[in-house]
Formats: structure tokens, sequence, C-alpha cells
């Protein structure tokens, strides 16, 4: 009987911990979704957090929710996280990439679905992959990569949070792909309400 005890015990823990995981997680996911949403494509809102980074890489850019259609003059911040920037002339005569074929790379990675796809060629840097200043450790730094931004928009929206979405802005309906314009090569992919 003792044995049995321990077992149902055991079992029941071993449940708990799996349960506040995934929830931990949800909740990790969650707040990441929603923490850059910033209420208009087009606002130039400054974002609520701190990091010394997104000061001197963000530096007179527009604070934007989601990839412009049009560059900004002095480029665009989006959610906090990425940063789109003018081409400089040399950057431009290195470009090899067209944008239809940046849309056909794109699209492998979205599962070749039929989505509607825009592009933006710019000069991309992710804010996260730059090392704080007074950083060691190498890091795969991606800053002012001469690419295409392409952006693919689902007239159905998927939830990429686990859980119950909380609110619509949770069910984003834009992913981008952003190809390397000099080698056509995935840098990364994001979602934007």
């Amino acid at each position: 009987m003792r044995k049995t005890r321990r077992k149902v015990a055991t079992s029941i823990r071993l449940q708990g911990i799996v349960i506040c995981s995934g929830a931990i997680i949800a909740a990790t996911f969650l707040i990441l979704a929603l923490g850059g949403y910033s209420g208009s494509a087009q606002a130039n809102i400054a974002p609520t957090h701190r990091d010394p980074r997104l000061a001197t890489l963000a530096s007179g850019t527009t604070f934007v929710s989601g990839v412009p259609m049009v560059l900004p003059e002095g480029g665009a911040t989006i959610n906090a996280q990425f940063v789109l920037r003018k081409l400089t002339t040399t950057q431009i005569a290195n470009v090899k990439l067209t944008a239809n074929r940046a849309v056909k790379i794109a699209r492998t990675y979205v599962n070749a679905q039929p989505f509607t796809a825009t592009t933006l060629l710019t000069s991309f840097t992710s804010i996260n992959s730059v090392p704080p200043p007074g950083t060691k450790e190498p890091a795969n730094v991606i800053e002012n990569v001469p690419a295409w931004v392409v952006t693919f928009t689902n007239p159905n929206p998927q939830v990429v949070t686990q859980g119950k979405p909380t609110s619509p802005r949770s069910a984003p309906t834009h992913f981008s792909i952003v190809i390397n314009a000099n080698t056509g090569v995935f840098v990364l992919g994001f979602f934007t309400s």
C-alpha cells in the first residue's frame, strides 16, 4: 500500500511540475508577444524599457509595430527589436538578389502558403543580437545587413503563443522573413500584428 501511495504521490508531483513548467513557458511567450506592441504601425512611441543598445542603434528612427510599406527618412524600429535603415550607396551596389527572388526564397519558410507578400530593401539590425557594451563572449551579430524583409499577410491571424489568447493582438497577421540581399541566405523571421 505504501508503494502505491508513493507512486501516486510521485505521479502527481511530476504532473504538477509539467503543468507549472507549461504555464511558465506560456506566460513567457505571451509577455514576449505582447510586450513590444505599440498600437499603430506608424506611431512614434518610445519603448517602455531602457536597453542601452536601443538608444544607440535606434537613434533617429520612427518606432513602429510592423514593417512599414515605405521606410521613413530616418529609418524605423519595429517593436524595439529590429532597426530598418536606408542602404548606403556601397550596400546598394552589392545587392545581388531581386525582390522576386527574395519572395521565392522566403516562401520556403512559410510552407509555400499563397499569402500576399510585400518586400522592403533595407539595412537590417536585430537589437537583441548585438551584445551589450563590455560583453566579451562571441555573438552572432546581425547589424546593418543589406536585406530584403519579405512580409506575408495572413487574412486569418494565427495564435503563436500557448494557451488562450488574451486579446486579438496576440494573434499576429504578419510574418516577416529577412533574407540577406547579397547572398540569399535566411537571416531571421518574426511576427507582427
